[in-house]
């Protein structure tokens, strides 16, 4: 298990790939929590629920959800 953390750190931080292996790591879990990424814009997510949307704006790593 700590193996595979190290290796998972290495890909994410050591790597020329880290910004894909970043951007996959979190396209991958904002889908499985049911949001939608825009075709035109890769860089916002929404997300309709029964109270209203949540759109999320993502850059290198900040976050903004309105």
């Amino acid at each position: 298990q700590l193996r595979q953390y190290l290796a998972t750190q290495l890909k994410i931080y050591g790597m020329r790939q880290a910004g894909c292996v970043w951007n996959k790591t979190l396209n991958d879990a904002m889908l499985s929590w049911g949001f939608t990424r825009l075709t035109c814009k890769y860089y916002i997510y929404t997300c309709t629920m029964p109270l209203g949307t949540c759109i999320a704006t993502v850059y290198v790593d900040d976050f903004l959800t309105i």
